[in-house]
């Protein structure tokens, strides 16, 4: 059997309708002490920082040759051309990974992983 990396949350078992406010208060107040959330909610506890999102790269810019160029200026030309390519294409998968690396460490402590169910994110 394998196991799982999040956590399930059951849902709060009285839903509000406007009319049973006293009833929902208590349940919703048990419900998120139980998802350890009620601290955040209540003020005594800071609510954790939101990941910064890594930065999009730039793509390169395609260098421009005079028309009477000559051979080795050409190849130097392409030559640093497919070296700014391949970085661009680094970063690129740099910050894919850096997307999911962050998520991934959220989702490893039991709290990140309950306030993002409970708010609503997604895996």
């Amino acid at each position: 059997m394998s196991s799982s990396s999040y956590v399930v949350v059951p849902r709060c078992s009285v839903v509000f309708d406007g009319t049973n406010y006293a009833e929902f208060v208590g349940f919703m107040c048990i419900h998120m002490r139980g998802l350890l959330l009620w601290g955040v909610l209540s003020g005594e506890l800071p609510c954790p920082p939101c990941p910064v999102a890594p930065v999009a790269p730039a793509p390169p810019v395609p260098p421009v040759l005079a028309v009477d160029a000559s051979q080795a200026d050409r190849d130097a030309t392409k030559a640093l051309g497919d070296a700014a390519v391949d970085a661009y294409d680094q970063q690129v998968i740099y910050r894919a990974t850096a997307w999911i690396r962050t998520w991934s460490s959220l989702m490893r402590t039991p709290r990140s992983s309950r306030l993002l169910d409970a708010t609503g994110g997604r895996r």
